[in-house]
């Protein structure tokens, strides 16, 4: 873990084209992140409240599972660099699952991560590096074994006017699994208007070593961004797992807000 992080220092020192944008440039909404950084002495917040609700079929599988879920993150990031970017998540749930009509609840920080950004190039097809160190500062219904970590590469190209396609690869250690899994997210963006643009994406993950890369995940989603002004976002999307209409029923929506300001 030494080596990756001072691999990571090296790289964002290495000059590179500006990154502050005219605009805020945020990963939300959706699941993929983008290709830049803040920008030097930037301070950027990313916060959202997502409803999740799982149902499973009672004639398929033989027994009624619902799950409830509210979940509400926030992501804090500050540009060191034009091009190196810290940032820390902390993320807050409440659980509920109904077992055959008995409930379990569990509530409480599920989500704490310290990490790095950097942009290896910009240009046509800008790339960026993001690494992360899952802490296990949570509560006690959400501790994990060990300290898990992620690890993400952003691209992206134009695909012609108004449509950019970004591709997020990576890797994830959850903390309670001695095995890796990888991260995939194909995101489609496009501009609606002056001030809205909206995305669709298919994203998921794939155990690397468990099954030989047969279980792929299956997820989609898609929103809208609203640009209050040059630092101010609001946004909404909505998504599923695809795999869960072959027994039940699942689905999301999530409501975020992101904000900037320069030191």
């Amino acid at each position: 873990m030494k080596k990756i992080f001072i691999l990571l220092i090296f790289i964002g020192s290495i000059q590179a084209f500006g990154q502050y944008g005219e605009t805020i440039r945020t990963g939300r909404p959706g699941q993929a992140i983008g290709c830049f950084t803040t920008g030097a002495r930037v301070l950027q917040i990313q916060s959202g409240i997502t409803l999740d609700n799982t149902k499973t079929d009672t004639n398929a599988n033989g027994f009624d599972f619902k799950q409830n879920v509210i979940q509400s993150s926030t992501v804090v990031r500050y540009g060191i660099t034009e091009t190196f970017e810290i940032s820390g998540v902390l993320g807050y749930k409440s659980l509920k699952n109904t077992f055959n009509n008995e409930e379990t609840k569990f509530t409480g920080l599920d989500n704490t991560q310290l990490g790095v950004r950097f942009n290896v190039f910009a240009g046509k097809t800008p790339l960026c590096v993001q690494y992360r160190v899952k802490l296990n500062a949570l509560s006690e219904d959400f501790k994990n074994e060990a300290l898990g970590s992620r690890l993400l590469i952003a691209g992206a190209t134009k695909l012609g006017n108004p449509l950019t396609l970004t591709v997020n690869l990576g890797m994830d250690w959850s903390g309670n699994a001695v095995q890796p899994s990888g991260l995939y997210v194909f995101n489609f963006s496009f501009s609606i208007a002056p001030k809205i643009g909206g995305f669709v994406e298919y994203y998921g993950n794939v155990p690397l070593i468990e099954d030989g890369l047969k279980s792929w995940g299956n997820n989609v989603d898609a929103g809208i961004g609203y640009l209050v002004n040059k630092d101010l976002q609001l946004d909404i999307s909505a998504g599923t797992n695809l795999d869960s209409f072959d027994a039940g029923s699942n689905y999301f929506i999530d409501f975020g807000v992101s904000w900037r300001t320069k030191l």
